[in-house]
């Protein structure tokens, strides 16, 4: 079974190689879906992005999973959480760093939260500030560096990185804990931080109703105007208008207390009902 493990987890690999070095990269995924309403959707992106600037510290990792045929294929080859891509955080800055195709890049925390089904906040475990700060300056510095295809089959290019790697070696994991990898998954990180936020599913029902509920009674203008132009291209002329287009009930329901999975979320609980 063991062998039959490898072997399937070995084909995946492959796959997902190809699909980073071919025309299907931008390819959707087949086994998650967004919420239909645009307007509640990107509403929970802008909601999860201010809580992320208010829960994490310059340094902390993003473990996320991404609606992209790609991540299907990671989650699939990969034990433990659903996780499909790694980065490191700027809250300050409001941006992340992160390995992918087809380079290092730094983009807004907005339009990497967008892309994902779900996001966690990582704290690398025995660190201070001013460590997290140094592997925040050092993948800053390899922006702009080509992404490493062959590295997820465990062909090592040191000029180049996949995500987890990035990560890995801007926290440099490999001389504070001893430990090296042939090839290291966003999973495999969370043995070495502690989970500091978890966003819950974008698609759940429930998280629909927080979101919609924010954007209507809680966002501030600038964030009501953010969110419509996204979606709409153009300033909201009524967001109550927008907001009767089919798709899923609002309301300021909170989550209530208990946990999302195994990853509790009493702080975001907090912060959602407070409107912070």
């Amino acid at each position: 079974m063991a062998t039959l493990r490898h072997f399937l987890s070995s084909a995946i690999l492959i796959a997902i190689t190809s699909l980073l070095s071919g025309c299907l990269l931008s390819a959707p995924s087949v086994m998650t879906h967004r919420p239909a309403d645009r307007v509640v959707d990107e509403a929970v992106t802008r909601l999860w992005a201010r809580e992320i600037r208010s829960v994490a510290q310059p340094g902390d990792w993003l473990l996320s999973r991404s609606y992209s045929a790609i991540g299907d294929a990671i989650v699939l080859a990969t034990p433990g959480e659903e996780l499909s891509h790694a980065a490191i955080v700027d809250p300050e800055r409001g941006t992340v760093i992160e390995a992918i195709t087809p380079e290092v890049r730094e983009v807004s925390i907005e339009d990497f939260v967008r892309r994902n089904r779900y996001v966690m906040v990582v704290r690398p475990a025995d660190t201070t500030d001013d460590d997290r700060r140094a592997a925040l300056a050092r993948a800053r510095s390899a922006v702009g560096t080509g992404f490493d295809y062959s590295g997820v089959l465990g062909i090592d290019d040191e000029r180049t990185f996949y995500c987890t790697e990035l990560v890995y070696w801007a926290s440099d994991l490999a001389v504070r804990r001893g430990d090296h990898h042939t090839i290291l998954m966003p999973s495999d990180l969370l043995a070495y931080g502690q989970v500091m936020y978890f966003s819950g599913r974008r698609d759940d029902p429930q998280m629909l109703r927080v979101a919609g509920g924010w954007l209507d009674e809680r966002a501030s203008a600038a964030e009501r105007t953010a969110v419509m132009t996204t979606v709409r291209g153009r300033p909201p002329a009524a967001i109550a208008a927008a907001r009767s287009a089919p798709g899923p009930a609002v309301s300021t329901t909170s989550i209530g207390a208990g946990t999302i999975d195994t990853f509790t979320v009493d702080t975001v609980e907090i912060q959602r009902s407070s409107g912070r």
